[in-house]
């Protein structure tokens, strides 16, 4: 298929519209019918998300940065944690595993790549965040100037990204322990994105959200999860 996003709006018509035989179109249309259903169980948990945002001034605090909204701002918060546990930014950068592993040979020690140790999850939102961040025209001057330096300097577009997620978690860093906005920001777009996360929680119905989180724990105790 030609279409760049095939899970996008003209990209699933083009799909609906294929012309296969019965079983495929069987397995084609019980397939489209999944995708649907957690795509709303999705956008229900962000929902959720949303209206937990609304009331954290941290969150706030991180969507002052173009780029980062509700979702990322509450994925790292969920990660870090209380910020306080980390005495300094290097401890918090060796959490997220974006410190560089050592080699050592005799009394040569060589960087390489990343340790990927600790928290996962916060890695990849940070990579996820910084992607975000490079395409917001406004604001990010400084990030977006030092990413361009790193290509320059003859480093592959990956590197470059994960050495400016480090440098976004140092300022993430700063901003939640100073408890100050981004100073290298847009308000006018952080007003919007505001904006967004109040209407999303406003409108989750309290009480579908309590249901939905008893069928969860229903299900998660037949099935002995954690």
């Amino acid at each position: 298929m030609k279409k760049s996003d095939i899970f996008g709006v003209e990209g699933l018509e083009k799909l609906r519209s294929l012309q296969l035989n019965m079983i495929d179109t069987l397995l084609l249309k019980s397939h489209l019918e999944e995708l649907n259903y957690l795509t709303d169980k999705a956008t229900f948990i962000e929902d959720i998300m949303a209206e937990q945002g609304k009331t954290d001034p941290d969150v706030k605090l991180l969507m002052t940065i173009p780029g980062i909204d509700f979702y990322s701002a509450m994925t790292i918060i969920a990660e870090i944690g209380d910020i306080t546990r980390f005495p300094n930014p290097k401890k918090l950068v060796s959490y997220a595993g974006l410190t560089p592993r050592l080699r050592e040979s005799g009394n040569i020690s060589l960087k390489g790549k990343i340790s990927k140790k600790g928290s996962r999850i916060l890695r990849w939102i940070l990579i996820s965040a910084v992607h975000s961040v490079l395409r917001c025209r406004k604001g990010n001057k400084k990030l977006r100037g030092y990413y361009k330096h790193l290509i320059k300097r003859g480093k592959a577009k990956q590197i470059a990204a994960v050495a400016l997620a480090k440098k976004l978690l140092i300022i993430i860093y700063t901003m939640l322990t100073k408890k100050k906005k981004y100073d290298d920001g847009d308000e006018p777009l952080a007003r919007r994105k505001l904006a967004k996360m109040n209407l999303r929680a406003t409108a989750l119905p309290t009480s579908s959200c309590i249901e939905e989180i008893d069928e969860l724990k229903r299900k998660i105790k037949l099935t002995g999860g954690v």
